[in-house]
């Protein structure tokens, strides 16, 4: 009997260890910053004051954020913009039906630099012909996505989907193209964090 019990918890372990490996094969844990190269560093640090732009804004974020520079909201240029970390990627634009490398600030450096308040849950994205798709907010504080401000080196014309171009990781997630095909909003003006 001893024996008998002995063996059966040896199988119940042996068989614990092969589904628990099963199941850590399914999952795919990924570094986000092993997804995209840094290619300047941030001149404005989270925390620090966000200038007014002296030139055109290209965006602005409202509603739960803690950093304002133009009443209650948090205006950008692009120059202020890229003042934040600038990184890239390059991936398979599923718009564009081929290999692109986007260069643009990652949204939760953006987050950082207006101090969005932990509870938000959305972020409403309004694009400049005002298409709006609300986001929830975890999506981008917990991947690489990249509000992108260059594409292939060059900078977006609004008829190229510019100035603004959210863009998800599908080189380094797998992501269901169903449920992010409404949030990969271009022609980008404003955020609204709720």
């Amino acid at each position: 009997m001893g024996r008998s019990l002995h063996t059966g918890f040896r199988l119940l372990m042996v068989t614990m260890v092969v589904l628990g490996s099963l199941v850590a094969c399914g999952e795919t844990t990924i570094d986000p910053a092993s997804t995209y190269k840094v290619i300047t560093p941030a001149s404005i640090k989270a925390g620090e004051a966000i200038p007014a732009p002296n030139s055109e804004v290209i965006l602005s974020l409202s509603g739960l954020i803690g950093q304002t520079n133009n009443a209650q909201q948090l205006d950008f240029s692009m120059e202020t913009l890229e003042q934040l970390d600038v990184v890239e990627y390059t991936l398979e634009d599923p718009f564009l039906g081929r290999t692109v490398t986007y260069q643009g600030v990652l949204i939760s450096s953006i987050f950082e630099a207006a101090k969005v308040t932990e509870g938000a849950k959305t972020v409403k994205a309004v694009a400049l012909n005002d298409y709006s798709v609300d986001i929830p907010i975890d999506e981008l504080r917990t991947m690489p996505v990249i509000l992108a401000t260059r594409i292939d080196g060059e900078r977006m014309a609004v008829a190229d989907k510019g100035p603004l171009e959210i863009v998800f990781p599908y080189h380094a997630y797998k992501l269901e193209h169903e449920k992010y095909v409404g949030m990969w909003i271009w022609q980008l003006r404003s955020m609204e964090i709720k």
